[in-house]
C-alpha cells in the first residue's frame, strides 16, 4: 500500500461547477486533482467482475459439493473502495494532497466512502438549481447536435416534449432531494465536508479559493491564489481545451435572462428551504 497522504474527493451535480473545481484544486501546486473521474462506471465494471466470480464460486461448489465461498456487499465494498483509494494516492504522488473529482456517485454514496474511506476529506460544489437545470439543457442539446444521438435529448424530454421550463421545475425536484439526502449525510461528517457554491467562484473566486485552500491546509499566499485565479478562468480552460463550446458563461442570475417569471417562482417555491440552508 503507497503511502498516505492528505486524500480528498471532490464534486456535485452535473454542470453545478465541478470542472472549474477541478481546475482550480489542480492548479495549486500542492495539490493533484487529474480531470473527471467517472467511479460510477468503474463500481459497475468491478460489480461485474465480482458477480462473475461468484458465479465461479457456486459451480465449483456444486461439482466438488461443498457450499461457496459468497464474495459479498461489504467484501465488494472494501475492494472498491480501496481502489479507489490506490487512484488517488497513485495519481498525486509527491503530492501533498491528493484527490479525485467525481460528479452525482459521489454524492449519492457519500456516507459509504466515509464509512470505507474515514481518512479522506469531501468537497461538495452546488449551484442553484435553475442556473444547473439551463446548463445541463443546453449540455445535452449541444451533444445532440455533435453527436446525433437521442439519447441526450430524451435525458431532458418530458413525455416526449422537449419544454424549458418543464423540464427546469422537474429537474428542481431532483434537485431538492440531491441536496436534502446530502444534508442529512453531511451532520454526520463534522468537519470533514466543505461546501462551496459555484456562484461565490463566479462573484468572488480569489476569497473562494483562499477558504477553499485553508480547508485542506495548503499555501494560501496572495500571489498564488492571484495565478489560480488568472489560471482558472473560463478564458483560459477554453483556450486550453480541445472543445472551447464545453465551457459556457457561467451564468448565476437563478434563471432570469432565460425563463419567465412563473417558471423562476415555481422552482423558488419548491427549493426555497433547501436553497436557505446552503446559504443562498
Amino acid at each position: 500500500m503507497r503511502k498516505l497522504n492528505k486524500t480528498f474527493i471532490c464534486g456535485g451535480m452535473y454542470k453545478s461547477g465541478t470542472t472549474m473545481l477541478q481546475r482550480i484544486l489542480n492548479s495549486h501546486p500542492e495539490i493533484s486533482c487529474p480531470a473527471e473521474h467517472n467511479l460510477k462506471g468503474l463500481s459497475d465494471m468491478l460489480s461485474t467482475v465480482n458477480n462473475n466470480y461468484n458465479r465461479h464460486l457456486e459451480y465449483r461448489g456444486s461439482v466438488i459439493g461443498v457450499a461457496p465461498l459468497n464474495l459479498g456487499a461489504d467484501f465488494f465494498n472494501k475492494t472498491f473502495f480501496e481502489y479507489v483509494r490506490e487512484i488517488i494516492l497513485f495519481s498525486g504522488e509527491g503530492k501533498k494532497v491528493s484527490g479525485i473529482n467525481d460528479n452525482e456517485f459521489f454524492i449519492e454514496n457519500l456516507d459509504l466512502f466515509h464509512k470505507y474511506m474515514p481518512e479522506t476529506q469531501f468537497i461538495v460544489i452546488v449551484r442553484n438549481p435553475l442556473d444547473t437545470a439551463l446548463s445541463n439543457w443546453d449540455h445535452c442539446q449541444r451533444l445532440y447536435i455533435k453527436e446525433g444521438n437521442k439519447k441526450y435529448l430524451e435525458t431532458i424530454s418530458l413525455n416526449n416534449v422537449l419544454d424549458k421550463s418543464l423540464y427546469s421545475i422537474e429537474y428542481s425536484k431532483v434537485w431538492v432531494n440531491q441536496m436534502q439526502k446530502f444534508q442529512r449525510i453531511k451532520k454526520e461528517l463534522e468537519n470533514k465536508v466543505f461546501i462551496v457554491k459555484y456562484e461565490d467562484f463566479i462573484s468572488d473566486k480569489y476569497n473562494t479559493c483562499r477558504e477553499l485552500f485553508k480547508f485542506l491546509s495548503v499555501d494560501t499566499s496572495d500571489d498564488l491564489l492571484k495565478d489560480i485565479v488568472c489560471k482558472s478562468s473560463i478564458e483560459n480552460m477554453r483556450k486550453e481545451s480541445t472543445e472551447p463550446s464545453f465551457y459556457r458563461n457561467g451564468s448565476i442570475d437563478f434563471g432570469k435572462s432565460r425563463l419567465n417569471d412563473v417558471t423562476i417562482n415555481k422552482v423558488n417555491e419548491i427549493t426555497r428551504s433547501v436553497l436557505t440552508s446552503l446559504g443562498y
